[in-house]
C-alpha cells in the first residue's frame, strides 16, 4: 500500500477501500447537478452508504477524531456539530470512536473537558418543547464547536449555515473565526476550501482529496482508468476561483 496524496496510513487505505466497495463515492453515467449548480459525474454521498456499514463508520470516526486532536489548539475542548443532514452521522461516529479509543484533545483542566463530544443540528428549528433552535444545546464558551460535513464543492452550504449558528448565539467565521473551525471528510478540489478561507474561515481541515480516493478506487479495481481521468479533467474544468 503506497501513499497516495492524502491517503497515507493503513487506516486511510481501509477507508478508501470501503468507500469504493460501498459506493460512498459513486460514478454516475448521467450528469448530476450539485447544490452549487455545478454538473458532475462523481457524487460524494455519506448517507445510508455510510450508516449501513459500521466498519466504514468506525474507520472514518477514528480518522475524524484524530484530525480534531491534531488540529485542536492548546487546552481546547472539542464538540462536533454535523451540518444537516449528512454531517450528523460523521460527528457521532467520531465521538464514539474517540471515547472508545481514548482520543483526547484537552490535556489539562476539569475532568470531561478532554473528551470529544457532539451536538445535533436541525434542518428546521423546532416549534415545540424547550429547545426551539437550530442546535440542540446552548452555546458553551468552554468548548470549541467544529462544523462537520461529508464534502465541499464551492463552500456554499457551509457558509449558509453560519447564519444559523449566529441565530443560536454561537461564534461564526464573521464574529470569531478561530472558534468556528470546519472539518470536511472529502474535498472535491474545486476551490471551495480556499473560498471559505477568503470569506473569513481561518480553520478548515479536510481528511481526503477526491482525486486521491478515486486513484485508490482505480488501484483496487472498482473504477476504471477512464473514470479516474474523467474526474481529474472535471476538477480542472470546474474550479470555483
Amino acid at each position: 500500500m503506497k501513499a497516495v496524496g492524502t491517503i497515507q496510513t493503513g487506516n486511510d487505505w481501509e477507508i478508501a477501500r470501503l468507500m469504493g466497495l460501498y459506493a460512498f463515492v459513486e460514478w454516475k453515467n448521467e450528469v448530476v447537478t450539485l447544490r452549487s449548480g455545478r454538473k458532475t459525474h462523481v457524487y460524494v454521498k455519506g448517507r445510508n452508504d455510510f450508516t449501513d456499514h459500521p466498519d466504514l463508520m468506525w474507520f472514518v470516526g477514528r480518522k475524524l477524531a484524530e484530525l480534531v486532536r491534531e488540529n485542536s489548539q492548546h487546552n481546547e475542548s472539542a464538540c462536533l456539530i454535523g451540518l444537516p443532514a449528512a454531517g450528523a452521522a460523521f460527528s457521532q461516529a467520531a465521538t464514539m470512536v474517540a471515547w472508545a479509543e481514548k482520543i483526547r484533545t484537552c490535556v489539562y483542566g476539569p475532568p470531561g473537558r478532554e473528551v470529544i463530544s457532539y451536538r445535533l443540528m436541525r434542518e428546521v428549528p423546532k416549534k415545540h418543547g424547550l429547545h426551539q433552535k437550530w442546535i440542540a444545546g446552548d452555546y458553551d464558551s468552554s468548548k470549541t464547536f467544529w462544523r462537520v460535513d461529508n464534502t465541499v464543492t464551492d463552500g456554499g452550504t457551509k457558509l449558509d449555515f453560519e447564519s444559523k449558528f449566529a441565530d443560536d448565539g454561537y461564534p461564526t467565521i464573521h464574529t470569531n473565526p478561530d472558534q468556528a473551525p470546519f472539518l470536511i471528510l472529502v474535498d472535491r478540489q474545486q476551490g471551495g476550501i480556499q473560498r471559505m478561507k477568503d470569506l473569513g474561515a481561518t480553520r478548515v481541515v479536510r481528511a481526503y482529496d477526491l482525486l486521491d480516493l478515486v486513484s485508490v478506487f482505480k488501484e483496487i479495481g472498482v473504477w476504471s482508468e477512464a473514470q479516474r481521468a474523467a474526474v481529474e479533467q472535471e476538477i480542472a474544468q470546474n474550479q470555483v476561483l
